[in-house]
C-alpha cells in the first residue's frame, strides 16, 4: 500500500489524527498534505486532520479493494476529544507491550446496560449510594482496553462481540478523560460504570470476575488527566472516599493516571507493571496493589 494505508488510519475508532500520531502509526506525515490537496482530508484547528465526505467514499473503495471490514471515521462531533482518545491509545500502546497476550483498544466505546439508577450524596465525609428505578443506559468510555494473557488457552472460550460474554476472559480498563472534575462529577461518571458492571455480573455470573482458567478477570476504572499535576490533585480529592466510591460494584479497582506520565514510559510488560510505576491508586479490591 501507499497512500491507501494512510487513508485507512481514519477509521470509525480513529476519525482524527495529527502528524505526530501518524508518524507513530508508521506512516509518512507528508502524505497528509497530498490527501488534503486531493480533497480526501480536511485540516482542523491545532494541526489535526479528518476525512471529508469524499474521503469517506474513497475509504470505502480502498477497504473493498483490500477486503477489509472497518468503517470510515465519519463522526463530526467533538474532534478534540477524538484526538485526545487517539493520543491516549498510542500512549498506552507504547507504555505496555502485553507480550504474552493480546491487547485490544476500543476508543469511544459505548457499552449498553440495563440496571437500576444509582443516586449518590456526600454526607458527613462519606459518599452514600442509593438505587433507584431500573432503566436502560449506555456507559460512554473514552477508551476501553481489554488485556488477555495466555491468549491461546482462551481461544475455545471466546465469544462474538454481540454476545453477553464478549468481555469475558479479559482484564478490562474502563478509561475516561476527566476535564476538571470535582467530587460530584467523578461520582456521576462512576455511577454509570457501576450500573454497567452490575448489569454484566447479572448476565454473566462468575464469568465476569473469573476467567475460563479460574483466575481473576479484573475491572479497573481509570480517570485520565492530561498532566501529572492534575493527576496528583485528583488523587488527593478522591482518595479519602476510595472505599465508598468503589462500594456499589466491588470488586473493582479505581485509578487516576496522566497521559503525561504514560508518554514517559516505554515497554512495561503488563498494565499492572505500568500502573505500579505511574498510576495513582484510589481503591484496590482484594488487597491488590
Amino acid at each position: 500500500m501507499g497512500w491507501e494505508s494512510l487513508l485507512l488510519l481514519f477509521d470509525r475508532g480513529h476519525p482524527v489524527w495529527d502528524l505526530e500520531l501518524i508518524r507513530r502509526a508508521g506512516e509518512d506525515p507528508a502524505g497528509v498534505y497530498r490527501l488534503t490537496r486531493e480533497g480526501l482530508l480536511e485540516p482542523l484547528p491545532g494541526g489535526a486532520f479528518r476525512l471529508t465526505p469524499r474521503g469517506a467514499m474513497a475509504f470505502r473503495e480502498v477497504r473493498g479493494q483490500f477486503f477489509l471490514d472497518q468503517e470510515p471515521g465519519e463522526d463530526r462531533r467533538d474532534p478534540d476529544r477524538w484526538l485526545e482518545r487517539n493520543r491516549l491509545e498510542w500512549a498506552l500502546r507504547g507504555a505496555f507491550v502485553g507480550r504474552w497476550g493480546k491487547r485490544e483498544f476500543v476508543p469511544g466505546a459505548a457499552l449498553p446496560f440495563e440496571a437500576p439508577d444509582l443516586a449518590f450524596r456526600v454526607d458527613g465525609g462519606r459518599v452514600r449510594w442509593s438505587p433507584g428505578e431500573a432503566g436502560k443506559g449506555e456507559l460512554q468510555l473514552d477508551l476501553l482496553v481489554l488485556s488477555r494473557y495466555d491468549f491461546a488457552s482462551y481461544l475455545s472460550h471466546l465469544e462474538g462481540e454481540d454476545s453477553p460474554d464478549a468481555l469475558a476472559n479479559a482484564d478490562r480498563l474502563l478509561m475516561v478523560l476527566e476535564d476538571g472534575w470535582g467530587l460530584e462529577e467523578a461520582c456521576r461518571a462512576l455511577a454509570m460504570a457501576h450500573r454497567w458492571i452490575r448489569d454484566r455480573r447479572a448476565r454473566m455470573g462468575s464469568r465476569f470476575d473469573l476467567d475460563a482458567e479460574g483466575q481473576d478477570s479484573l475491572t479497573w476504572w481509570v480517570a485520565v488527566t492530561r498532566d501529572e499535576a492534575r493527576a496528583a490533585a485528583l488523587r488527593e480529592l478522591l482518595c479519602p472516599f476510595g472505599e465508598d466510591l468503589a462500594r456499589p460494584s466491588v470488586p473493582v479497582d479505581l485509578w487516576v493516571v496522566s497521559r503525561e506520565a504514560l508518554e514517559g514510559v516505554r515497554g512495561e510488560e503488563t498494565f499492572f507493571d505500568l500502573f505500579a510505576r505511574v498510576g495513582h491508586r484510589i481503591f484496590a479490591s482484594r488487597g491488590r496493589a
